[in-house]
């Protein structure tokens, strides 16, 4: 095997290994953007309008957290992380 033949070798399996991750979603009313903080281990809250920062919450998780879906019809929403878990949050804002 030639060394670039090699390369993409190595490189489809590294593809292979990725994670899918979807790190932002909006509340169902699109007032607030949910994301994930994976250096922080966290779910930030950040006001739509202004850019702020409305608060957080740590994951829970053991891994990191790397996908956020909130609800289109209520004021809930799952993460999933790296340790194989689904947290279901309800939100109180």
């Amino acid at each position: 095997m030639s060394a670039g033949t090699r390369d993409l070798a190595e490189a489809g399996e590294q593809a292979d290994e990725l994670v899918h991750s979807r790190t932002a979603s909006f509340n169902q009313t699109e007032e607030f953007i949910l994301s994930i903080d994976e250096s922080n281990n966290e779910v930030v809250i950040w006001d739509a309008l202004s850019g702020e920062k409305a608060g957080k919450w740590h994951s829970n998780h053991i891994g990191v957290p790397r996908w956020i879906e909130h609800s289109p019809t209520e004021a809930a929403f799952v993460t999933c992380g790296t340790d194989r878990s689904v947290k279901y949050w309800r939100e109180m804002f």
